[in-house]
């Protein structure tokens, strides 16, 4: 990744609240999303990581404008989305593409791949109907896949070929980022490692960014240049993946790397840690969000929230005991 390079999305103080109903009559409202600021750069791999319901998701549909923060900003390419203009948001839009991790869900069951693919590319390329076929089926070879999986339908296919006919979708605006939100999960464990060495290999190839949400922490080694944990709608740590080993990580990092055990080792993991359930965000605790379940836990967790700070160069954490 250059050092120099550029922010293509960047995330200001986000705030994101829901409502749930409780009892026939009462909303109580819920932070999804408190204060959350990054930047994704050009050419970067940046992993979102955390158990489910630590709002990385939606995270996720607020980078690409699916969902509207109630509080802070987003900015693509330097601009704030809220701000733009009809004409600029049509022209950076397709800039920033999504895969997501339910690949038959993403993909209309009643068209062919073929219509799947042209449709997305016409739009933004009307004047191109000449040459549409000519593309679709270069993208698809890019991404693994035969022209004859053109005339199938998605039900024909595998979850690793689905997978691969939405991220040839997705290559086919030439964006600059592309929003992977799980994209491995739903699959086995061979085909995992082939599409995140396809996803590595296409990175390369067009110096794209990846905003990479997982659950899982040796997923995010795997690809990720710069990893983010995420805990209850809050950041908690920020590191380069080359500082892996090199750092004090949060308790919590810590507790996610032992829930993700190497498969191959000679002893089993002590797991002796790990207890507990994450708070619910409609009552939080006073101090730190992650005090209840903290093997760490002193008595200022109880009292205070930790803000996100610099430990090391490029190493943010919001821990007091570290």
């Amino acid at each position: 990744m250059n050092s120099t390079a550029y922010p293509i999305v960047e995330v200001k103080e986000v705030t994101k609240q829901y409502k749930v109903r409780v009892g026939l009559f009462r909303k109580v409202p819920f932070y999804a999303l408190l204060k959350v600021s990054l930047a994704i750069l050009e050419g970067e791999i940046h992993g979102i990581l955390g158990e489910s319901g630590c709002g990385k998701s939606t995270l996720g549909r607020i980078i690409l404008d699916l969902e509207k923060p109630d509080w802070g900003d987003v900015r693509w390419f330097g601009l704030s989305v809220r701000n733009l203009s009809k004409e600029n948001y049509k022209s950076l839009r397709p800039k920033i593409q999504a895969v997501f991790q339910d690949s038959y869900a993403s993909l209309n069951p009643r068209l062919k791949i073929r219509d799947i693919l042209q449709e997305p590319y016409l739009l933004n390329y009307p004047h191109h109907k000449k040459k549409v076929a000519e593309i679709i089926r270069e993208y698809l070879h890019r991404v693994g896949l035969s022209e004859d999986y053109l005339d199938r339908y998605p039900h024909q296919l595998s979850g690793g070929q689905r997978q691969r006919v939405a991220l040839a979708r997705a290559l086919l605006t030439k964006p600059s980022l592309i929003v992977l939100d799980e994209p491995t999960s739903a699959l086995d464990m061979t085909i995992q490692s082939q599409i995140l060495q396809l996803l590595k290999e296409l990175q390369s190839q067009y110096n794209l960014s990846y905003l990479l949400i997982t659950h899982s922490l040796p997923v995010a080694l795997e690809i990720a240049d710069r990893i983010t944990v995420m805990y209850l709608g809050r950041i908690v740590e920020s590191f380069p993946r080359t500082l892996f080993n090199q750092v004090r990580h949060h308790p919590y990092t810590l507790l996610l790397f032992k829930s993700y055990p190497d498969p191959f080792a000679d002893t089993p993991p002590d797991i002796s840690d790990l207890s507990g359930e994450p708070a619910s965000p409609l009552n939080r605790p006073v101090g730190c969000d992650f005090s209840p379940r903290c093997p760490e836990v002193a008595e200022i967790c109880f009292k205070k929230h930790p803000l996100l700070q610099d430990r090391e160069p490029l190493h943010k954490i919001a821990c007091w005991k570290r």
